[in-house]
């Protein structure tokens, strides 16, 4: 049965606790869709996709991850994306290391299908905390947001995550953790 999956970083702790809490928090305050009964605290690394059997995505990942070790990343304030004010994401500090690795593993993966076509370049990771945003929704959040304490968590890139759609929610179908 063709399924639909993402494939990403995935966040826990602080991090998640806090997500948690900005998404209700936003979705309280301005009425948009709080992102965390959707889909955990996580930086995409492969947009969604459909697959019938996922055992060739499961097999890259772990030849990918054979020789990797967690890279050491900040979240340091909010961003948006330039050309788009429609998403706010909590925004990573780039270091050439982590860039490198996610180009790496996304180059890593090839053609899931082909439908599916991976270009590592112009990509950011991030995770978003308010998305499909009017232009005025996303002012009054952006305005809001920089009144708050700017965030700082210091992450470990540990894990890439498959994350599964069941039920209109993206649920974790299996996490590959990077070597200790």
């Amino acid at each position: 049965m063709i399924q639909k999956y993402f494939i990403g970083y995935k966040g826990g702790g602080d991090i998640e606790k806090y997500y948690q809490a900005i998404t209700k928090d936003l979705h309280e305050k301005f009425g948009i869709r709080n992102l965390s009964l959707r889909v955990p605290s996580h930086c995409t690394l492969k947009y969604p996709f459909e697959l019938d059997d996922t055992s060739d995505i499961e097999n890259r990942i772990n030849e990918f991850l054979a020789d990797r070790f967690p890279i050491e990343f900040l979240i340091e304030g909010f961003g948006t994306f330039d050309d788009n004010h429609k998403t706010i994401f909590l925004s990573p500090t780039h270091t050439d290391a982590l860039d490198a690795f996610v180009e790496d593993f996304i180059i890593s993966l090839g053609d899931l299908n082909e439908k599916e076509k991976f270009n590592p370049k112009g990509f950011r990771l991030h995770i978003s905390v308010a998305r499909h945003l009017t232009e005025e929704t996303f002012l009054e959040v952006w305005n809001y947001l920089n009144t708050l304490s700017r965030p700082h968590f210091v992450l470990s890139f540990d894990n890439i995550t498959l994350f599964i759609l069941e039920d209109n929610v993206w649920r974790v179908k299996k996490t590959f953790l990077l070597k200790r």
